[in-house]
């Protein structure tokens, strides 16, 4: 299995570290280097050598840092995974629709969106 079947999209990872994913931690990132983005395994406790790079966490990397209680609901006859997430907070309870097809990539949707609103 490569490791762009079980990361988050370049696109993804992009916007994670503008919500600020922590960049240092997880097995893999995205990685620029000879003009190709690529995904690549970390080597434990260092950063990459490349200028160039975005963590590109895995689906139980990021279950790891959602609220408790957050869910992902799959739509029946679909092959898109269906947000409305629902989201326990001091505040009520939040929900936001998104349809992505790949798991990874629908958490990272959910982190982004509760990182901008500050329900994290």
């Amino acid at each position: 299995m490569n490791p762009e079947s079980i990361v988050v999209s370049l696109d993804m990872a992009k916007r994670l570290d503008k919500a600020g994913w922590p960049q240092d931690e997880g097995t893999f990132h995205w990685s620029h280097s000879f003009n190709v983005w690529q995904t690549a395994q970390k080597r434990r406790g260092r950063r990459p050598s490349v200028a160039s790079f975005f963590a590109a966490p895995t689906a139980s990397e990021l279950w790891e840092r959602m609220p408790i209680g957050t869910e992902l609901n799959k739509k029946k006859h679909s092959n898109k995974i269906s947000i409305p997430c629902i989201v326990p907070h001091a505040r009520g309870t939040k929900s936001h629709a998104i349809e992505l097809k790949r798991e990874q990539d629908a958490i990272a949707a959910m982190y982004i969106y509760l990182a901008e609103h500050n329900l994290l």
